[in-house]
């Protein structure tokens, strides 16, 4: 990674801690100021815009990124959550599979799977959700929103004793984290 890259990625941490949206928006024109040919300053771009909910425009940076880097697995996860955002979850779908087949890891494709889950959710697959948020929980069983996610696809299902224990899962997890 450049020097570039990492001031940037500090200073987009920065921004984002502080929860500046106009501050973002300068962030991601500094950070691709830096080069506009490096997909990883066309990732944070989209995180901005996606953090900001300018949607689409984080779509396109994703994409972007994309188009320098086919395999940068985190922009196609982005690309995924902005897809949702956009109410596009068949588009959503594949691009999370996209970042599901780039990511070898367990723990880093977590969240994909959790877009999956969220994805198939909203496309009314209640089934297919579930056995993604499964996934999810799998690779880590205290994912408080894999728990959610699980309890309300099965209350979509009439499966009202599954989804009660879901959610009560779901609460002992946020329990423990307040404390």
């Amino acid at each position: 990674m450049r020097i570039g890259q990492i001031l940037g990625s500090i200073l987009l941490l920065t921004v984002l801690a502080l929860g500046n949206a106009t501050a973002d928006n300068a962030t991601a024109e500094k950070l691709l100021n830096i080069n506009e040919s490096d997909a990883v300053a066309w990732y944070n771009k989209g995180v901005v815009l996606h953090n900001s909910g300018e949607y689409q425009e984080a779509f396109n940076a994703f994409n972007k990124s994309i188009d320098l880097n086919q395999t940068y697995a985190e922009a196609w996860n982005g690309k995924g959550r902005a897809l949702i955002n956009l109410n596009r979850y068949n588009e959503a779908l594949e691009a999370f599979n996209k970042t599901i087949e780039l990511i070898q890891s367990n723990q880093s494709n977590a969240d994909a799977w959790l877009g999956k889950g969220n994805a198939f959710y909203e496309l009314g697959s209640y089934y297919e959700a579930i056995k993604a948020y499964d996934k999810v929980i799998e690779i880590n069983s205290e994912d408080y929103y894999a728990w959610v996610g699980k309890g309300i696809a099965f209350c979509e299902l009439g499966r009202l004793g599954e989804a009660k224990n879901a959610m009560d899962k779901a609460y002992e997890i946020m329990q423990r984290k307040i404390r």
